[in-house]
């Protein structure tokens, strides 16, 4: 068997590892920002209030 055609059978497993890899990083990523995001927009409520701002979860 040559190592190139082992390789051949290795590359799409290994390609498929890293793209679900980028997709999980991706993901949590944007919860991330998504949650900086909100942060942000309550200490901006906050500033223009100038008063502590307690936000309840909606149901």
């Amino acid at each position: 068997m040559s190592p190139a055609s082992a390789a051949d059978r290795k590359t799409p497993y290994t390609s498929q590892i890293l793209m679900e890899s980028i997709s999980v990083a991706t993901l949590r990523e944007g919860a991330l920002k998504e949650e900086h995001g909100e942060r942000l927009q309550k200490f901006a409520l906050q500033q223009l209030l100038h008063k502590p701002l307690h936000l309840e979860p909606e149901m």
